[in-house]
């Protein structure tokens, strides 16, 4: 299993204690998105070239995009944010997109 998923799903489990206490608003997405950029980009470091973690990610990228349709230069942390519906938490859009997104890319957690 890739490094970032088994992360990303540890963090599923336990949101609050890798993002703290007010894990349930925009803001939420823009911090997890900061942690994981620095775990891909540590990985990359000791690697000496681009990470699996990294590729991930930037596959999730485009995922996002294209699931939303979205044409701008905008990060898949803010792409949630703005197409989350009002009743919709987006930490568990995003839990839910990347099980999406594994299910269609089952390679990319190899």
């Amino acid at each position: 299993m890739s490094s970032i998923y088994k992360l990303i799903k540890d963090i599923e489990a336990r949101p609050r204690l890798f993002l703290g206490d007010n894990i349930n608003n925009n803001f939420t997405l823009i911090v997890l998105r900061a942690f994981l950029a620095g775990y891909y980009m540590r990985e990359g470091e000791l690697s000496g070239s681009p990470s699996a973690s990294w590729q991930f990610i930037s596959g999730f990228q485009d995922y996002v995009a294209e699931y939303y349709n979205e044409k701008r230069a905008y990060g898949w942390d803010q792409i949630i944010s703005d197409n989350c519906l009002p009743s919709e938490e987006p930490l568990q859009v995003f839990f839910i997109l990347v099980d999406k997104y594994v299910s269609e890319n089952p390679d990319m957690i190899k």
